[in-house]
């Protein structure tokens, strides 16, 4: 378990590998914001770690929308590499964790009720009111419509 930084001790580890060159991923030492960002008191708020390195590295980013994406995929493991992250729109950061396959969707999110094969065979039914489908499995008849529309489960 990561623990809680001192007063000032994370502000000066920040400073301390702000010209960090390993190849490896740097992880962030200090407690994080439970999906293993880190994060960190910064100008009276509290701020992620890796958007404050992306700061320190590349500049403000372009808008204030944009997101510090990793490049090595692990910022859910706290990296906080000067080298991994750099200003992404949010469909490029979103494109970047398809191919990371660190986006949870689908089945794997904890509170899906279909699973790819339920999916591909709601497509499939014909003849069957909607209504009636989406009782056999549990789900509102708009979701259901989105189903269909491939709106929700685009991918499949």
């Amino acid at each position: 378990m990561k623990r809680t930084a001192k007063h000032g001790e994370a502000q000066q580890w920040i400073m301390a590998h702000i010209n960090y060159d390993g190849s490896d991923c740097l992880i962030w030492p200090f407690s994080g914001n439970g999906h293993g960002y880190g994060r960190v008191w910064s100008g009276g708020k509290m701020r992620l770690v890796h958007r404050i390195m992306c700061e320190l590295t590349n500049g403000p980013p372009p808008k204030p929308e944009h997101d510090s994406a990793h490049v090595c995929g692990k910022g859910h493991l706290g990296c906080c590499h000067p080298k991994h992250v750099f200003w992404k729109t949010r469909s490029e950061n979103l494109a970047d964790r398809l191919r990371h396959g660190t986006m949870i969707r689908g089945e794997a999110t904890p509170n899906a009720k279909l699973s790819a094969s339920d999916v591909l065979a709601i497509r499939e039914t014909k003849g069957v009111a909607q209504k009636d489908l989406a009782e056999r499995y549990g789900i509102a008849r708009s979701t259901l419509n989105q189903i269909v529309k491939h709106k929700k489960w685009r991918w499949l």
